[in-house]
């Protein structure tokens, strides 16, 4: 973790500044098994640099498609409704679907970054890519292990864990 440590930005003069909603931004190199929302804490903490990137980028992952209008464009993936209509029975289906939805969410952050011209480097994305994938089916969550890298160079892995429910009548 030390080597995050180095990228996470403490100044933040000239930055807008989000409030940290997934704790496994704080640190997100940590083996989560369940996501977590920081909102219910006492101290909320500030995320910028390499955490706001990957938080941004968790939350647009995450969105269903068209469910969360934009003033001019609407954000989210269509990978949650592939989990949940099946997509985690096989693992070429789950990375056929986290490719494309990988490539959406990639594709809307930087659309939202030429919108905003004056972010900083290290809160916009380079690239992001599927690192590692477990489907439990004991605790029916989906492990993904995703690298990021923001224009500065700055890169990180973190865990987006994604619990699913039991199909009845079939396997999970």
């Amino acid at each position: 973790m030390p080597a995050l440590e180095k990228n996470i930005t403490r100044d933040y003069s000239g930055r807008t500044v989000d409030l940290e909603i997934l704790q496994s931004t704080r640190h997100p190199e940590a083996s989560f098994s369940s996501v977590e929302l920081s909102l219910s804490s006492k101290q909320p903490a500030a995320v910028s640099g390499i955490s706001k990137l990957i938080q941004r980028y968790t939350l647009v992952f995450l969105s269903l498609a068209n469910d969360v209008n934009r003033p001019f464009f609407n954000i989210g993936t269509s990978f949650i409704s592939d989990v949940l209509g099946g997509a985690r029975r096989t693992s070429d289906f789950l990375l056929h679907s986290f490719s494309f939805a990988n490539g959406d969410t990639v594709r809307q952050l930087r659309r939202e970054d030429a919108d905003w011209p004056d972010t900083p480097d290290d809160e916009r994305i380079a690239y992001a890519s599927l690192n590692d994938m477990t489907v439990d089916r004991g605790t029916l969550t989906l492990k993904l292990v995703v690298d990021i890298s923001s224009l500065a160079g700055n890169t990180a892995k973190f865990v987006v864990p994604i619990s699913y429910p039991r199909i009845q009548g079939g396997p999970s």
